[in-house]
């Protein structure tokens, strides 16, 4: 493009500039073609403040689930240790992809960080994108597995496993992803054939026809990556439901009587609530995706085979701004669903709570308040889950070591007791089987 031309370009677009000003005519020429550095104060600001938000709260919730899952024994099963997987990928999400979403809508040009960096903002988006899908699928895979197909050698999933697994998902997504690498670059408007330094933006440059190959693989990635694992994992969950349905009480009614018979009900009722937890994560995982999908179609689709109207254009603004929000609250729900639906991860957050305080109260000067709370009995460490038959097991362990004389009481006073944890010891014989008998 010719300087003439470029100046009939500008005063087209604002009107007259002083042609003996070649600064103010360059940035004249670049607003009037790329438009102003941030996008709209009414969008950005409220953004803004929603993205900070997400960050501070995500961040820490899913910090928060890992540290459960990683403290506490009870909770390292292979479908908890995806769930890790899952927990990182949405805090990569919120310290990599969002704040570099922010900072572009708070400075669209120039580009002052290279080719690099600019190839490596898309290519890790990109990769977290497809890790969070295939261990969406993964653990549903594995749920499958072991509740459709329990005899099958792959049902025997364990961690090491699980973490193999993993490590497969996130090699495999980025080198799926490394091919957005040949379609981004920096991109500059020229002036006198020359570029302009200070019109740089890192983009897929859409509007080459050389460059159209891109929208394909966008298509094919949003196929691939979201409407062909949301296929399969309505499919599995389908059949995993069946599955339990007809399960439910045939196996109890078939092969066990009475006490028996209550431990396969609570088996049964346990793996219901993981599944159920499952679904409505992986739920909510494809609702605030599906408008961040559907944005990339509708870019894909129109750029391709029509033209951008007006009206499209509004439209494709709004969606783009709507499926921000969508996208980066999936990063953050997870922690608060697992809180609702489980009570081991409830319990887990608890304890985090509880060390804390403690941690706080400790910081705290000292008074008579703070001495009384010290005083009190405080368990410490993650918890683990005790059956009730071992609890009255070692309650009973505990009586004979302080009074070798109670063994056979203690013998009758077990069996004939109502079995509700503790309360079969109703009357301990000193202060120490007391405290004892509380725990």
């Amino acid at each position: 493009m010719t300087e003439n031309l470029t100046l009939e370009l500008i005063q087209s677009n604002i009107g007259l500039v002083d042609t003996n000003n070649t600064e103010e005519a360059i940035t004249a020429y670049i607003t009037a073609t790329l438009g102003d550095t941030h996008i709209d104060y009414h969008t950005l600001l409220p953004l803004t403040a929603i993205y900070s938000l997400f960050l501070v709260i995500g961040v820490l919730g899913n910090l928060a689930t890992c540290v459960v899952i990683w403290n506490n024994e009870y909770l390292r099963t292979a479908t908890n240790v995806y769930l890790l997987n899952l927990a990182l990928a949405d805090i990569a999400t919120l310290i990599i992809a969002m704040p570099s979403e922010l900072y572009l809508m708070w400075r669209q040009y120039p580009w002052t960080f290279g080719e690099v960096a600019c190839d490596a903002k898309i290519v890790v988006t990109e990769a977290i994108i497809y890790a969070s899908i295939l261990t969406i699928v993964a653990f549903t895979g594995e749920r499958y597995l072991a509740i459709c197909r329990p005899l099958s050698p792959l049902a025997r999933s364990s961690t090491g496993e699980a973490r193999r697994v993993i490590l497969a998902i996130w090699l495999f997504s980025f080198i799926s992803a490394a091919p957005w690498a040949a379609f981004t670059k920096v991109n500059y408007l020229p002036w006198l054939e020359q570029p302009l330094p200070q019109s740089a933006w890192c983009s897929i440059p859409f509007n080459e026809s050389e460059a159209h190959a891109s929208l394909y693989m966008m298509l094919a990635s949003t196929l691939i990556y979201f409407f062909a694992p949301l296929a399969v994992v309505v499919f599995l969950y389908t059949r995993i439901g069946l599955t339990l349905h007809r399960n439910r009480m045939g196996r109890c009614a078939a092969s066990c009587q009475g006490e028996d018979c209550h431990a396969e009900k609570t088996y049964s009722q346990g793996i219901r609530t993981v599944i159920r937890m499952l679904v409505v994560v992986v739920s909510a995982f494809f609702f605030c995706w599906t408008p961040f999908h559907t944005q990339r179609l509708m870019f894909v689709l129109v750029t391709l085979f029509d033209t951008w109207s007006p009206t499209l254009t509004q439209v494709q603004h709004v969606l783009f701004t709507t499926s921000g929000v969508f996208y980066y609250f999936n990063s953050v729900v997870n922690p608060i669903l697992y809180s609702l639906m489980s009570k081991r991860f409830r319990r887990g957050f608890a304890d985090i709570k509880r060390n804390l305080i403690q941690r706080i109260n400790k910081s705290e000067p000292e008074t008579s308040e703070n001495a009384r709370r010290r005083k009190r009995p405080a368990r410490r460490g993650p918890r683990t889950w005790i059956p009730q038959e071992r609890r009255e097991q070692l309650l009973l362990q505990a009586m004979k070591e302080d009074h070798p004389g109670l063994e056979e009481s203690g013998k009758a006073e077990v069996s004939g007791g109502s079995g509700v944890g503790g309360r079969s010891l109703s009357r301990p014989h000193s202060s120490t089987s007391r405290r004892e008998a509380q725990l």
